[in-house]
Order: structure tokens, then sequence, then C-alpha cells
């Protein structure tokens, strides 16, 4: 049964550069967007496989920590 969990920023920052699209099948570990925190670029990746359900940001945007990003339907 397919499970719909939440994807949260670990950290704050600023979206650099979303990777991933509504509808995309993605692998465990496969990067998912690049924040930009404490003047750093940090690869953030998939802690599991799935498909992504809906993606609540987009580069530019300002998050802070433990923000939802995206929602993953865990199959």
């Amino acid at each position: 049964m397919a499970e719909l969990i939440d994807f949260r920023s670990p950290l704050p920052g600023t979206v650099l550069e979303v990777i991933v699209k509504k509808g995309d099948r993605i692998e465990e570990s496969q990067p998912l967007l690049i924040l930009e925190s404490m003047k750093m670029e940090n690869e953030i990746f998939a802690e599991s496989g799935g498909v992504i359900e809906e993606v609540f940001i987009t580069a530019g945007q300002k998050v802070g920590g433990d923000e939802i990003l995206m929602q993953i339907r865990v199959d």
C-alpha cells in the first residue's frame, strides 16, 4: 500500500534549484534540490524511493528548518 510522506528541509536556507518535479519517479539517495545555507551549497537527497506527489517550493524561496518541501508517495 502506498504511503505519503512529507519531505522536510534539514536546515534553513534559500532554495537554489529544484531538481525534481511533480510526477517524477525517484530513487533513494537521488538529489532533489540544492539549498544554500550559511553561504554553502548543499545537495539534498531523497531518503527513500517513490513518486513526487507535490512540490511546495521554487528556486529563490527561503525555507525554514523542518519546513515541508515536498510530498513523496512511497510504494
